[in-house]
Order: C-alpha cells, then structure tokens, then sequence
C-alpha cells in the first residue's frame, strides 16, 4: 500500500516495491497537488486515487527503474534475458567471468 504525508499543498506518495539484489528497498515517490478551491473531501478521494493508480504502474512494470543499476544487477539481467541464447560453454565461461568481476563492483552504472 501506498503511504501519503502532506508537505506543504502538496502531498509525497511513497511506494514499496520489494528488495534489489543488495537487499536495499526499492521505493518510488510522487508528489501530488490538488487544484486550488477542492473541498477537503474531493482533495482526499482524488488523492487517494492518484496514489492507487501511482501503486499499480509501480508495482506492474509500468514505472521506469531506478536511475542506476549495479554491474551484479545488470549481468544477473542479461543472463536471464539473452545469456540463454548462447551456447552452454559460452554461458559458462560468460559466468566464470562474471563471478571474477561481480565482487570487485562497487558503484552503480547509469542505465
């Protein structure tokens, strides 16, 4: 579920969307505004639409990903997508490779 918190006129709503690889948790964030001259009713009922409908594009891939990703992210990624179209002495040699480089990553590559 979706947590809000006024800021102002404004409102933050902050979603959870489960862990990375790291074991760091992913959240996205919008900031929402009412119109000007909305009663407090329609403010709470418009908001909490727009933070059911910002909770299902994050949670159901219609969100972007986060703006940087770690190279372990990134071959873990790639061996499920398109590692499976090589060969397996191929797939094996591309993972003994990865295994050498994953634990010397310490920063993120921007996607």
């Amino acid at each position: 579920m979706a947590s809000i918190k006024k800021r102002g006129d404004s409102y933050l709503i902050r979603v959870s969307a489960g862990y990375d690889a790291d074991h760091t948790q992913i959240r996205y964030s919008k900031t929402w505004r009412p119109e000007p001259g909305w009663s407090e009713q329609r403010i709470e009922k418009e908001l909490n639409k727009a933070a059911v409908l910002f909770e299902e594009e994050c949670l159901h891939g219609g969100h972007a990903a986060p703006n940087s990703i770690t190279y372990r992210e990134l071959t873990e990624l790639w061996f499920k997508e398109r590692g499976k179209d090589h060969r397996g002495t191929t797939q094996y040699r591309e993972h003994q490779i990865s295994e050498r480089v994953n634990p010397h990553q310490t920063t993120g590559c921007v996607q």
